[in-house]
């Protein structure tokens, strides 16, 4: 098949494949809430927070083409670093306390920004000129005495990575990341910077890891965060130094949990990437648009009912009709990654039986939902899986050589730690379940896993189980003011996506659970 064939949606991973600004970035009306709000011109932009398949990395190749084409600012993208492993951040982590974990992460990518803007001005004569030749013998000698000597310009990641690297206690973090260089570094930088084009630096592949071991993720996230946000601080690199990252919602609500939390809100220079039930109805009516007229029904007609021949489902569980729309939306995990993987896998089912889709029957359409949600489901328990893990490890596992049996980074970790999460939820009595089942539940979960577990929730930050609120069904959204403990309820609820996943549990709703679905009292 042609690409066009097996992905007429586009492709879900923001990071591979040609940028087309028309098809593949889909920009909703204002009215749709944060999923809208990018203004992918702004020099305001630091930080893209969002979930797995948000949109972040799109947005952050959006923005680095715009700036490409400023002929007063060089932009410099990292969208597949690799130098930085789940293994080097644990280890890394693990060398002190939980309570100033963010604080040690925070210096480490200072350090890393300045070390790469430093290599930038050094060895891109092309882009920013020939520097003084005195500041240059500064610029030399300070990186030289922080870090290293290098040919040639190395990203942020780069250099955070092989700083983690380079220490093993925490006497090596007072030598390496307290040396008096690295201030004297940071000024020489601003002084260069205030004669040259401005940099952007544009961070995105430390999230690709995040799955294996989130709580040190977190971490890591947290300290960049804050870095950023301290660049922001001086005159200079305000105005010259541009460095915009993409983090986890999780990341930016644990940040909402700080004493800080309060100059972050309203801030135009964070976006968090949340996607309403509103903003994925529309943005799936808008990949519609760019499909071939053969896909539809009615040529004219690019709707989702003309693309699937129907404008309701039967839904054979609860015997009851949804709508497609409904039906479709709540067997994903409500982002775009999802829809896209979804409307492509009809279209190849299509293809495979010879027919288009609105010629199917209802029962193919299901299967292949189900198929897919499925696989969805999958991801997010293998990450809460890896969550639970990373969450009961001992502090000095890593020490010891034994890290790798908590961390999920091998497939057979993975299925191990789905089946896992999977055997708990099993002894829910229903989809929907009140505070003492809560407890019940929990009460399993610290049997199978240990005290510090949290298994509730991680459930409720992987978006698996929601509260029954004033109604309606309400999880995780990942905006900045949500909340990263599940909140009290009187009804907790399992999203239903992981039914087809989860079988056996029974059903005690009359409704399908889904954010802001309307449930039974």
């Amino acid at each position: 098949m042609e690409p066009s064939d097996v992905s007429p949606f586009g492709n879900p991973d923001g990071v591979v494949g040609p940028f087309e600004h028309d098809a593949d970035f889909v920009l909703l009306d204002r009215k749709y809430g944060a999923a809208a709000r990018p203004a992918v011109e702004s020099s305001r932009t630091r930080v893209i927070a969002g979930a797995q398949g948000a949109g972040k990395t799109l947005l952050l190749r959006r923005l680095n083409e715009h700036y490409r084409n400023q002929p007063s600012v060089y932009s410099v993208a990292t969208f597949k670093g690799r130098e930085l492993d789940t293994d080097s951040v644990v280890k890394f982590s693990q060398l002190f306390p939980r309570t100033t974990n963010a604080e040690k992460w925070t210096l480490l990518w200072d350090r890393a920004i300045h070390a790469s803007a430093t290599t930038h001005l050094l060895h891109d004569a092309e882009h920013f000129g020939d520097v003084d030749p005195d500041l240059r013998d500064e610029l030399e000698e300070l990186l030289g005495s922080g870090f290293r000597k290098v040919k040639s310009p190395h990203d942020p990641i780069s250099v955070a990575g092989q700083l983690v690297r380079s220490i093993s206690s925490p006497e090596d973090f007072e030598k390496r990341i307290f040396n008096e260089s690295w201030t004297d570094l940071a000024d020489a930088v601003r002084r260069a910077l205030r004669h040259s084009r401005e940099l952007y630096l544009f961070v995105d592949a430390i999230d690709d890891n995040y799955r294996y071991a989130p709580t040190y993720w977190q971490q890591c996230q947290r300290g960049l965060f804050h870095a950023v946000m301290d660049t922001q601080r001086t005159e200079v690199e305000a105005s010259k130094l541009h460095v915009v990252i993409s983090i986890r919602d999780l990341t930016l609500s644990s940040v909402a949990q700080s004493e800080h939390a309060p100059r972050y809100f309203n801030n135009d220079s964070i976006i968090a990437l949340t996607w309403s039930w509103s903003a994925c109805k529309e943005f799936f009516a808008q990949k519609l648009t760019h499909l071939d007229p053969s896909h539809f029904r009615q040529s004219n007609e690019k709707t989702l009912a003309a693309f699937l021949g129907t404008a309701t489902i039967l839904n054979e569980t609860r015997g009851m009709e949804e709508s497609v729309e409904q039906y479709l939306l709540r067997h994903t995990r409500q982002s775009p990654r999802d829809i896209i993987s979804l409307g492509n896998a009809l279209v190849v089912m299509a293809k495979q039986k010879g027919k288009p889709l609105w010629e199917l029957d209802q029962a193919d359409i299901r299967n292949e939902v189900a198929a897919a949600s499925k696989t969805f489901a999958r991801a997010a328990l293998a990450q809460a899986g890896n969550q639970v893990l990373a969450n009961v490890m001992p502090w000095n596992a890593s020490r010891h050589s034994f890290s790798d049996y908590y961390l999920g980074t091998d497939e057979y970790t993975a299925d191990a730690m789905v089946r896992e999460v999977s055997s708990v939820l099993l002894t829910l009595p229903g989809e929907r379940i009140t505070h003492d089942q809560r407890l019940a539940l929990e009460a399993e979960a610290e049997s199978r896993f240990g005290a510090r577990c949290h298994f509730i929730d991680v459930l409720w930050q992987n978006r698996i189980m929601g509260v029954s609120d004033h109604g309606a069904a309400r999880f995780y959204g990942g905006a900045l003011t949500d909340e990263v403990a599940v909140p009290t309820a009187d009804f907790y609820v399992l999203h239903s996506l992981f039914l087809d996943a989860l079988p056996a549990v029974p059903l005690n709703s009359s409704v399908p659970v889904f954010p802001g679905g309307a449930l039974d009292d």
